[in-house]
């Protein structure tokens, strides 16, 4: 229990419900101190990458969200015998694309140092933050890119 203004308020375990509550209502508090047209939910952007049989051979899961005109790339990944043959830049220049199409102008990834920041330093992102040894012995690094028509 935790004790606030003569009140007793406690911390229990959330639901479904209560996280859709509270989804509401940082989208209200959100409207309200940044007014903007556009829609407050993120919107899918996925895309696969097939080969000849049909395989997936990689893909990347992304949202956007208009309200904010950003694209947030959750998952990208390409099949080890596909990398660095230019297929990972084709994805991901195809999502910027769709993403502007959608009124984007930002898009926000992050990754790991064993992962793939000089990929995207390549394809124009840029480090604006890093937490070193996270996990141990590595970086993780959160990367931006503007774009533009």
């Amino acid at each position: 229990m935790i004790r606030h203004d003569d009140q007793n308020l406690f911390i229990t375990k959330g639901t479904e419900v209560s996280a859709a509550y509270i989804e509401r209502q940082l989208k209200a508090y959100n409207m309200a101190s940044v007014p903007h047209d556009g829609r407050l939910e993120l919107e899918p952007l996925q895309l696969v990458l097939k080969d000849e049989t049909g395989t997936i051979v990689g893909g990347i899961n992304a949202n956007t969200i208009s309200y904010w005109k950003k694209c947030r790339i959750d998952i990208f990944w390409l099949a080890e015998n596909y990398r660095q043959t230019g297929y990972g830049s084709k994805l991901l220049k195809k999502v910027e694309e769709l993403a502007l199409e959608r009124g984007c102008t930002l898009v926000q990834l992050d990754t790991y140092s064993f992962q793939a920041p000089a990929f995207y330093q390549k394809n124009g992102y840029e480090i604006f933050g890093a937490i070193e040894d996270s996990p141990a012995g590595h970086t993780h690094y959160f990367l931006k890119k503007t774009l533009q028509k």
